[in-house]
């Protein structure tokens, strides 16, 4: 498998009111991974992500979230590598 580079999207400034606009969001770019068996710990897997919500909930986070934190949300994902019995390779989860 390919190298895959992890992306961090966090807040980089509070948005009391009005839309959010693309410069109040910081995507910083990690250094690549390549996934293997030996990159996942035990009891672990490794997502690849295919959805991110963007949900109304999320408003009140961005008016009161410290700068710099992440952006949660909920997310689909295909299992790549997985070293826990419960989630198998290749299914969907979220």
């Amino acid at each position: 498998m390919s190298s895959v580079t992890p992306q961090t999207l966090t807040l980089a400034r509070q948005i009391p009111a009005g839309l959010p606009a693309e410069a109040d969001f910081k995507l910083t770019t990690g250094q690549p991974i390549v996934p293997s068996d030996t990159t996942v710990q035990d009891g672990s897997v490794f997502l690849k992500l295919t959805t991110l919500s963007a949900d109304p909930y999320m408003r009140s986070g961005v008016k009161t979230q410290p700068v710099g934190s992440p952006i949660g949300g909920f997310v689909t994902a295909t299992i790549l590598y997985s070293r826990n019995d419960k989630y198998k390779v290749s299914t969907l989860t979220n």
